[in-house]
């Protein structure tokens, strides 16, 4: 799945009125001057609040700022390039020491993923298709960068209180060469407490086959190229028509739903996820559509 939708909420800030006074008694648009209550302030009130009340709190939030927690680490294009560098390299635990010191200075695990790991495979896959690498090198270097994501994969807890019960089969789009995109989307699915089949690069017989065999709640395409896509409309009929579950949701997410947003319905698509870290909310609240839809069908039977 990729990194969002027509099924995605968007939230307004609150607007505040004007013309109203928060002072009791005030109205209108006259500004509210302090010095209005300047004859009721005596000088040693204000001495005995400044001592007791303001300059305590400053000391206080002066403490604070001092022992706070170190500013969080945001994986840069430079970090991106040097941990290329270090998958394409002859040492094979330097991506991962690399990734480990980003760790320590508080780069949080989704950055990692996210501004980290994915845009580094992506720079791979160019390089490879620019052919300023050869396929051995690229081959190596994207089984480094797996090797750290499925570390992390380890390392994180799944979040039981989810779609535990569901189940997903997520696969590339035909003839899309990038699959690391799919195996990012997996973990948060994963972490979700979905069930999961990983099919990268699969053909249509393989998906057929796996549909009409296991039940999958909800089948997700990653597609990060516009190859083919003819042959994605064809693979979700092909996937409706086999699988044994006849209410299988679709969907889809990667670099092509973000370029054309109608892409979900001119394939057959249920819904898009453009946000890889909640597609498995996304996926959940697709349960619960498909639910009611079937039951609307059932009443008008």
């Amino acid at each position: 799945m990729g990194d969002e939708s027509d099924h995605q909420l968007s939230v307004t800030g609150r607007v505040r009125a004007h013309g109203q006074s928060d002072i009791p008694g005030q109205s209108g648009g006259d500004p509210f001057s302090p010095w209005r209550l300047r004859d009721t302030i005596t000088a040693s009130a204000m001495m005995h609040s400044l001592k007791s009340k303001i300059l305590p709190r400053l000391a206080l939030a002066f403490r604070s700022g001092l022992g706070g927690a170190a500013p969080r680490c945001e994986p840069s294009a430079e970090h991106v390039a040097h941990l290329v560098n270090l998958a394409l390299g002859t040492e094979d635990h330097a991506p991962a020491a690399f990734v480990a010191g980003l760790r320590a200075q508080g780069a949080s695990e989704d950055a990692i993923l996210l501004q980290l790991l994915a845009p580094a495979a992506r720079r791979l896959g160019s390089m490879w298709e620019a052919d300023t690498i050869d396929f051995a090198s690229v081959t190596i270097g994207v089984s480094r960068l797996q090797r750290l994501l499925h570390h992390f994969a380890a390392q994180s807890p799944n979040d039981t209180g989810g779609c535990a019960a569901a189940s997903a089969l997520l696969a590339t789009a035909p003839g899309d060469q990038h699959s690391f995109g799919l195996f990012i989307a997996a973990e948060y699915f994963r972490r979700a407490g979905w069930h999961l089949h990983i099919a990268p690069m699969a053909t249509r017989r393989d998906l057929t086959a796996l549909v009409a065999e296991q039940w999958f709640d909800v089948a997700g395409f990653s597609v990060s190229s516009d190859r083919r896509l003819d042959d994605l409309a064809d693979d979700i009929t092909a996937l409706r028509q086999h699988s044994c579950n006849r209410q299988l949701g679709v969907m889809l997410g990667g670099q092509m739903v973000r370029e054309r947003p109608g892409l979900a319905a001119s394939v057959g698509a249920d819904m898009v996820s453009l946000d890889v870290t909640i597609a498995a909310r996304h996926a959940t609240a697709l349960l619960e559509v498909i639910k009611d839809r079937s039951k609307l069908n059932n009443n008008k039977r």
